[in-house]
């Protein structure tokens, strides 16, 4: 689909997707990256009580066909809902600003990285293979690349209590996510090393969608397989086709 016309088209569906708190201005391509975005540029309806903060901003997200169709987000519908929850996320930011962001010191880089290297040893060992590339192996052979520099982290590897919680979430999902990777400000799990990342399933979800589309009624999604049946990969047991 042309990129016009599917920006047309989602423009179109956000409102429905986001309710009453925003508006929506304009959806358009935009740059900034080394890939080509979407972007929503939106409003505040109804900012908080004694708001003197921004009322307008932007929400981003990949366009490019090839990322559209790698995620499963090739159609008009799954575009906007993600594009949807990137603009609830802006929103949210725009009303919760955090401090502004100071320059870690070299001691402070070195503290951090040390930090997200013990949280990462505990899914096995890590090994460094160049800077910036950490590879981590389970017990049972399995492995997966962490992409992220020290100086990176540092900007968003906090906190530092060994005690508190993760501030990023270091289990692997599915072992179709072989990769952790820096992106936009934190570690987003893929299937690939290269960016925008790409989240697994994308498949298992045309599959779902083409289903419903046909009116079918023996598909579903399950987080383990509902058969009983042993064997069968992580996939299989969120999709099921009877």
């Amino acid at each position: 689909m042309d990129d016009a016309i599917l920006l047309s088209q989602v423009h179109d569906l956000l409102p429905g997707l986001l309710g009453d708190d925003v508006v929506v201005i304009d959806v358009r391509p935009a740059e900034g990256r080394p890939w080509l975005r979407a972007e929503v540029v939106f409003r505040l309806a109804s900012p908080p009580p004694g708001w003197q903060g921004p009322t307008q901003g932007s929400a981003f997200a990949p366009l490019d066909r090839e990322w559209r169709h790698a995620s499963g987000n090739e159609e008009p519908s799954d575009y906007a809902q993600l594009l949807a929850n990137e603009v609830e996320r802006a929103a949210y930011r725009m009303t919760s600003p955090r401090p502004p962001a100071t320059v870690p010191t070299p001691d402070q880089v070195a503290e951090r990285w040390q930090w997200l290297l013990d949280r990462l040893a505990l899914n096995g060992e890590v090994r460094q293979e160049v800077h910036g590339r950490l590879v981590v192996t389970g017990g049972d052979g399995a492995s997966f690349t962490v992409l992220v520099t020290p100086e990176q982290w540092a900007l968003i590897g906090e906190p530092l209590d060994p005690e508190a919680d993760d501030p990023q979430d270091f289990n692997q999902q599915d072992p179709e996510d072989a990769y952790l990777v820096f992106y936009e400000d934190a570690l987003v799990w893929s299937v690939r090393a290269e960016l925008p990342p790409v989240g697994w399933g994308a498949e298992l979800r045309r599959r779902y969608r083409d289903a419903v589309a046909q009116g079918r009624t023996d598909v579903g999604w399950f987080a383990h397989d509902p058969t009983g049946h042993d064997g069968q990969d992580d996939a299989g047991r969120r999709f099921m086709e009877s």
